[in-house]
């Protein structure tokens, strides 16, 4: 009788970690860049992952400003790219209603940060830089292209007036 317990427990001990093992998982890649420097590598930046605004996991770059993720199918992922004195950036990634056949996918995502300046509305940025669903008429995981058109041209002027204003202070600077 203990033994057929043992078998069966074994069994389930078995099962789960083959389950777990052959989850579908989107695989997150990137390097992390600051705009202002030559050496542009952020390394300890944090990327921040939350499901439902419940944190789900955490990285750190390494000395490369390269991280990486990976996220099982089934939710919603809002993905943060943080480091002090940056802006903070963010993604929202929809892992729902993949069918069953695709499997692992990769997503190499590259994320530019550039330093906060007094005086600057970045409200822009409280809305994510891009969206990444699946799409079942291209079968594909991709980018949401109407947003990212949208929001293209507002990040593109935000980034015009942080160089203005930094090459302003640069040259207050120079003159004192």
């Amino acid at each position: 009788m203990y033994s057929f317990f043992r078998f069966i427990l074994i069994f389930f001990l078995i099962s789960s970690v083959q389950s777990v093992s052959s989850q579908e998982t989107l695989f997150v890649h990137g390097i992390i860049t600051n705009n202002k420097k030559i050496n542009n590598k952020i390394d300890e930046a944090e990327i921040i992952v939350y499901i439902d605004d419940q944190l789900f996991m955490s990285v750190k770059t390494n000395n490369r400003g390269y991280y990486s993720l990976e996220l099982p199918y089934d939710n919603l992922y809002k993905i943060v790219f943080a480091k002090i004195p940056f802006v903070s950036k963010f993604l929202l990634v929809d892992l729902n209603n993949i069918p069953a056949y695709y499997t692992d996918y990769e997503m190499n995502t590259d994320i530019e940060l550039f330093e906060r300046i007094n005086g600057l509305d970045y409200s822009i940025l409280d809305n994510p830089i891009g969206k990444f669903k699946f799409f079942p008429s291209k079968e594909s995981l991709s980018y949401d292209r109407e947003y990212a058109l949208e929001m293209q041209q507002k990040i593109v002027d935000l980034m015009q007036e942080h160089r203005e204003k930094m090459d302003k202070e640069l040259q207050e600077l120079n003159n004192n």
